[in-house]
């Protein structure tokens, strides 16, 4: 079947399972009714399951989005996480033996017909290794590309159409589904998957579980990892919603909720804002509670990284919103921004903080509701302010901000106060940061991020002195400078980065008790110090 007749037959059958699922309550709606919440919950749920793949994929990510679908919703398309219908035995074998060009009884010593999870893009098998090593076997779903890119035509058609309707409000739909469609086509390389889990993996946490990448038994549409047990978020709050704690116990006895979603949220937040490199799609079916209270973050398709300098600004951000100062918080916020020449960033940085005070007044209200502490719904408005005055947020900040956002959500699900593990996290890393002083690697390491900031920052901050001097100071700083301003302040910013590094090692000289250690870095200063003579006398 050609390209064409495929997207019309797909179009068809998506039309047709809306009109099946959607019509029944909007007719009711029509003559007077109001159907039930949790029934139109069902609904939705129901109709992803019946289109499959690509809809499955969008339940579930809809369903960390309390920002824009109610509650009911919301938990109803959580089940998609865990119901997701598997492939038939004999698709999986044809792909494991295509891809890794062997029969499958030569790979492994026993592999289980029946998976242990389903996704809408992948499911795993549970299998052992020649050497009777417990592995999870990930396979891709046959022909899942074709239907993804059909389906990703529908969703940006009916996206345009919502958008035109207003049905989403000040929420842009068509952001929405080009948000999910960025995620989703990350996710079908497992050879980035492995290679996510293994730099994971490195910088583990001592609680922070990441299966092992068994390399030999992989490709792009196989992944075979070590077997890691538990139960997912997602379970849990089954679970508890069907028998409480004395049912949870039955799964996982040694269990105590409250400090493992504590180890979770402390080993994310130091992915986010230490490590910098981060699972980036820990929705509540990747995200694994175990007995011993330790926490596996599986599924690693989708990661994000950030360097030191980008750190810092969001550092500095979140400590502050933490702490109640939300002002500088959203000083903080508008240096992760990118502005055009007519751009208002004064009026922004107001809005951000008018936005910002009401989730912190809404984290402070024992009675607020998950629509009120959702930070989803925040971000969004944040986004729309930005488009209204001119500032776009910078693209490496996208996923960093869906991420947290996603780690709220899963918080939210157990009623976590989300502000105070903020707090908690934040102070234990103020003592660390303070006992770690004395440590060379971590102080070269806090330079290496002082000089980043700086050549970063600079030239828009000499462009401001020169106008500020010649009486032109305006109202927004365009971050545009010329070739040579540039070619000037790349100058100035070695020679401050070289000078401040010798004077850091010359502090560091005179502390040091080891003879070695205090000529090593003599010796760096006196060689940094002297590099701008040198290029002094040079021009």
């Amino acid at each position: 079947m050609n390209g064409f007749l495929y997207n019309l037959r797909r179009a068809a059958q998506v039309l047709r399972v809306l009109v099946k699922y959607g019509a029944p309550p909007l007719f009711r709606r029509m003559w007077g009714g109001r159907p039930l919440v949790p029934a139109s919950a069902e609904r939705v749920r129901l109709a992803a399951e019946e289109l499959g793949l690509t809809y499955l994929k969008l339940g579930q990510f809809l369903a960390t989005r309390y920002d824009i679908l109610p509650v009911d919703v919301c938990r109803e398309l959580t089940k998609l996480f865990d119901r997701v219908p598997a492939m038939p035995f004999a698709v999986v074998r044809q792909i494991i033996e295509t891809e890794l060009r062997r029969p499958l009884e030569t790979l492994y010593a026993q592999f289980a017909e029946t998976p242990i999870a389903a996704g809408s893009l992948a499911q795993v098998h549970k299998a052992y290794s020649t050497s009777g090593e417990a592995l999870a076997v990930k396979v891709q779903r046959a022909g899942i590309r074709r239907v993804l890119e059909a389906d990703m035509r529908i969703l940006r058609l009916l996206a345009a159409l919502a958008d035109a309707l207003m049905i989403g409000g000040v929420i842009s739909i068509r952001s929405v589904v080009n948000g999910f469609f960025t995620w989703t086509e990350k996710e079908l390389d497992f050879l980035v998957e492995g290679q996510t889990a293994g730099r994971l993996r490195a910088n583990a946490a001592p609680r922070e579980i990441v299966p092992r990448v068994r390399w030999d038994l992989t490709t792009s549409r196989v992944l075979t990892m070590t077997l890691v047990t538990g139960l997912n978020l997602s379970q849990i709050r089954d679970l508890l919603d069907r028998g409480g704690q004395d049912l949870l116990k039955q799964y996982l006895p040694g269990l105590r909720l409250d400090e493992a979603l504590h180890t979770f949220t402390t080993v994310y937040l130091r992915q986010l804002f230490i490590t910098g490199f981060f699972h980036g799609d820990p929705h509540p079916g990747n995200i694994l509670l175990r007995d011993d209270n330790s926490v596996a973050f599986v599924d690693c398709g989708i990661s994000g990284e950030l360097w030191p300098a980008q750190r810092a600004d969001l550092l500095g951000y979140y400590r502050n919103l933490a702490a109640g100062d939300i002002e500088k918080s959203a000083r903080f916020y508008t240096r992760l921004t990118e502005r055009n020449d007519y751009a208002d960033a004064p009026a922004f940085q107001r809005e951000v903080e008018e936005i910002l005070q009401q989730w912190y007044a809404a984290s402070l209200n024992p009675s607020a509701g998950p629509r009120a502490l959702h930070w989803g719904r925040y971000v969004n408005e944040i986004v729309t302010a930005a488009a209204r005055h001119g500032v776009t947020l910078r693209s490496d900040f996208l996923m960093w901000s869906r991420a947290i956002g996603m780690l709220n959500t899963n918080l939210l699900m157990f009623s976590v106060d989300f502000l105070s593990e903020l707090r908690s996290f934040f102070a234990r890393m103020h003592a660390s940061a303070i006992g770690d002083l004395a440590n060379p690697e971590n102080v070269l390491e806090s330079l290496r991020t002082a000089v980043a900031f700086a050549a970063d920052e600079a030239p828009y901050a000499m462009q401001a002195l020169n106008r500020a001097a010649s009486g032109r100071f305006p109202g927004v700083i365009c971050k545009r400078p010329s070739r040579a301003a540039k070619r000037s302040a790349r100058s100035r910013n070695r020679a401050l980065a070289v000078s401040l590094l010798g004077v850091s090692s010359a502090v560091l000289a005179a502390s040091g008790d080891d003879a070695v250690f205090r000529t090593i870095f003599a010796a760096a200063a006196i060689l940094c110090l002297a590099w701008p003579l040198m290029r002094t006398g040079q021009a």
